[in-house]
């Protein structure tokens, strides 16, 4: 059915990595509004609130990649606690997370984004996507675009549509801003991310397999 997820799912790693984050508390937001959308040059900049690095920039690094491969594990096992139906791939030190759907050319994705550029200003966040690229990418994205009106309203929120004239792919996602520094607010990052993950397979799911 439209709610089954497929992806390569492997067992919990417990293993706690120790990281203590110092350079974030001062310049991180708490978690308002939902939605924001990027500025135009949709510019990255994830050192802005990642970990303190040393002179040669490798311990943090290492601090950001730890700090990422904790939160995708804790959300992974988060998930699977929860009974969602959301599939998640192996935890990795990336800013995503890939919830595949047996559809090519398309699957969803959980990111987390330390730093964002938005004209003057930068602020961590988190984000539920569904990403298309491939030969069809563009004709998928017209496609449902077509349907945005009703796609939002079926979802309950409104959505960020990205289709870049340089690049073959397009994303449609919506996106918040997170304490990603104190751990204690992570599960409601994790309850954010699962609601807004089976909200979009349930109403893009069926439109992507016709």
């Amino acid at each position: 059915g439209s709610k089954q997820l497929l992806s390569n799912h492997v067992d919990f790693v417990p293993e706690q990595l120790p990281l203590r984050v110092e350079s974030v508390a001062a310049a991180l937001r708490s978690p308002d509004p939902d939605l924001r959308p990027p500025s135009a040059s949709n510019n990255l900049d994830e050192s802005a609130h990642a970990p303190r690095t040393t002179k040669n920039g490798e311990a943090g690094a290492s601090d950001l990649r730890q700090l990422q491969l904790r939160f995708w594990t804790g959300f992974r096992d988060y998930v699977k606690n929860a009974g969602s139906p959301i599939e998640c791939s192996k935890p990795q030190s990336k800013r995503h997370m890939v919830h595949r759907i047996s559809r090519s050319g398309a699957h969803f994705s959980s990111n987390v984004i330390f730093g964002h550029s938005d004209g003057a200003r930068k602020f961590p966040e988190i984000r539920a996507k569904l990403y298309l690229d491939g030969s069809k990418s563009k004709t998928d994205f017209s496609m449902l675009e077509t349907q945005k009106g009703a796609i939002e309203s079926a979802l309950g929120f409104p959505l960020i549509w990205r289709n870049p004239d340089n690049r073959a792919m397009c994303e449609i996602y919506v996106r918040r801003d997170a304490r990603l520094d104190c751990e204690d607010l992570w599960p409601q990052h994790f309850e954010w991310l699962r609601i807004k993950l089976e909200k979009l397979h349930e109403v893009f799911g069926p439109l992507l397999m016709r």
